[in-house]
């Protein structure tokens, strides 16, 4: 014991700066490895350990008054730095819009709240809704969608608006029990979507389909080089510290890539207004659409609200693509929920979970579900699927 402080006593400052570089270097490299932000605790723990030694060495030089204060202003931004990295560790959730997987609250949203399934989904185990043989007057409806739908941002899974719709459905007095299953997967188109319902949904023998549809699910392999890489060296540096990484986040990557999501969206654009690939997208809906109906489920288009996308063009440029969009659905004959009058209701600052990620907040989910709930118990097909009592029982 008596050599470990001799030690600190004699290499205050060698001992600081080889914690702190092995340290860094090696919370770094785990959080890239196994993306689990409990790693950087170790860093703060370590940062004021190097405090301590800081101070050691000041005190040892304090003949040296330059070097001295130059040690303790180092001592106190680490210990600053360990403050700012504890709290982002304890408390701040924040999710991000673009390189959400290099964003370390936004890895630590996900770590706390998305508990996935045996398939994958952000969503209770589907086992006990495969065989419909075994489900007494309950009436099973499946949301498929992308990150809208998946809800990314929101504080926990209660808050989404499959749960939210669902607590509505069974706050009906009398009638079946009514079960809404998420099967969002944030970044999916209707191509993606399809292979969902066919490999996933279809397993739980959904009465009714939710196709929660966003402007940015038209097939995108077309203009995939509007993609951007989150994994350059900038991305992956800021990663050393949840403190620099939040600073490199709010300040920088943003700006960097906000020509990427416009010519993004301007390439979204073009496909709807390009008539050979729109047939294309409806005719991919409309398989869609087919594939629902014959696994036995009730096929419903919910046009999901997409302000960050519109607010860039003309009114008119999305009232055609709208209206030529429900016109196509309303042709195949499948009914339509329209939420995109929200996109006028609300500011971004109201819609979105944080300035920095686009998508719905809690408030805005909670909306979604009290839209489709009306709606489904507007229409009386609907309304005698989920209330009227089965015989058999």
């Amino acid at each position: 014991m008596n050599k470990i402080f001799l030690l600190i006593k004699r290499y205050p400052l060698v001992l600081a700066g080889a914690l702190l570089l092995c340290t860094t270097i090696t919370c770094w490299y785990l959080f890239g490895l196994y993306k689990d932000t409990n790693i950087f605790y170790v860093s703060v723990v370590v940062y004021l350990l190097c405090v301590f030694l800081l101070v050691i060495g000041a005190a040892k030089y304090q003949d040296f008054k330059i070097r001295t204060a130059i040690l303790l202003s180092a001592a106190s931004l680490l210990l600053v730095l360990a403050m700012s990295d504890f709290y982002l560790l304890t408390f701040s959730y924040d999710t991000s819009g673009p390189g959400g997987e290099n964003v370390i609250t936004h890895r630590r949203w996900y770590n706390k709240f998305v508990h996935n399934n045996e398939y994958g989904f952000w969503e209770r185990p589907l086992a006990s809704f495969e065989n419909p043989g075994k489900r007494k007057n309950e009436v099973v409806i499946a949301v498929v969608g992308d990150s809208f739908v998946w809800a990314q941002g929101v504080k926990g899974k209660n808050h989404r608006l499959t749960e939210q719709l669902e607590k509505l459905l069974n706050a009906v007095p009398g009638g079946k029990k009514v079960t809404v299953l998420n099967f969002g997967k944030g970044g999916a188109d209707t191509l993606q979507e399809m292979q969902v319902i066919n490999e996933f949904v279809s397993r739980v023998h959904p009465d009714i389909v939710l196709l929660g549809y966003l402007s940015n699910d038209i097939d995108s392999d077309s203009f995939i080089t509007y993609s951007a890489d989150y994994t350059h060296t900038g991305e992956k540096l800021s990663t050393l510290s949840p403190t620099l990484n939040l600073i490199y986040w709010r300040l920088i990557g943003p700006a960097k890539y906000r020509h990427i999501g416009l010519k993004y969206m301007q390439g979204l654009v073009a496909r709807y207004n390009d008539p050979g690939t729109f047939q294309k997208h409806m005719d991919n809906l409309q398989n869609l659409f087919k594939d629902v109906e014959e696994m036995g489920a009730q096929p419903i288009f919910v046009l999901m609200p997409f302000p960050h996308m519109w607010k860039m063009f003309p009114k008119e440029t999305r009232d055609d693509i709208y209206s030529r969009l429900k016109r196509a659905v309303a042709e195949a004959g499948v009914p339509i929920i329209d939420l995109s009058y929200m996109e006028g209701k609300y500011s971004l600052e109201e819609f979105q979970v944080n300035p920095f990620d686009g998508h719905p907040n809690e408030k805005m989910n909670e909306e979604f579900a009290a839209t489709i709930y009306r709606w489904l118990e507007n229409h009386a097909k609907f309304a005698d699927m989920l209330k009227k009592k089965n015989n058999a029982e």
